[in-house]
């Protein structure tokens, strides 16, 4: 709902730098130029329980997702866009790459902990993970589409801290939820890690990919 409410507050700025207007227009935003009219409106809804793609959609796209859902629901996707004609553009997509500068001896366990994480039940049934994207390709390729996918991953530079610190916090906790055992070697590798990012030594690559599909 947050994210639903800023919509508006983020669009304005992203309007004006294009010399359009934003106007609030009941329940719905509507965007205006010279060669540009557009309504925008939000809705909450639960995607787990599927998506209805209807006649005269033109697009698909969604950011950070796939990664969340199964193989079923994937389908399922793939085949409503081919009956609807619409194209289909998916961005940030985790593909389990995870590297870090300087590395660590076990940055290559926490990665894989990472990725198994991944593939938990999110709502969608068992997750995907990091092959979510592969398996929408695949998906869309079965119903007639081309599609072509490029790399698009995070490169987070020594001076961005907080988005590293962030990740690492995150990162050690679930493992250490799914390696108890591991806790004083996990808890090792966390304090390692904050240490270098605070001297500023540490570079971080997470990496997505984008997805692009046309009937």
């Amino acid at each position: 709902p947050r994210l639903l409410e800023a919509v508006e507050a983020c669009t304005r700025p992203w309007a004006l730098e294009r010399g359009l207007a934003l106007e609030r227009e009941g329940e719905e935003l509507g965007l205006r130029g010279k060669d540009l009219a557009v309504s925008i409106s939000v809705s909450r809804r639960d995607l787990a329980q599927g998506v209805t793609i209807g006649p005269g959609i033109d697009l698909v796209t969604a950011s950070a997702l796939l990664d969340l859902t199964s193989r079923g629901w994937l389908e399922q996707l793939a085949r409503g866009c081919r009956r609807a004609g619409c194209a289909v553009l998916m961005a940030l997509s985790y593909n389990g790459l995870i590297r870090w500068q300087p590395g660590l001896e076990d940055d290559v366990l926490v990665r894989g902990l990472i990725n198994r994480h991944q593939r938990s039940d999110k709502g969608f049934g068992p997750a995907l993970g990091p092959a979510a994207w592969e398996v929408l390709v695949e998906a869309l390729e079965r119903e007639g589409y081309r599609v072509s996918t490029q790399p698009s991953n995070w490169l987070i530079p020594p001076h961005q801290p907080a988005l590293q610190r962030t990740l690492v916090g995150d990162w050690a906790d679930i493992a250490v939820s799914l390696e108890p055992l591991g806790g004083p070697r996990l808890e090792d590798w966390r304090r390692r890690r904050l240490e270098l990012i605070e001297a500023g030594r540490s570079r971080l690559q997470v990496g997505h990919m984008d997805l692009l599909a046309l009937p």
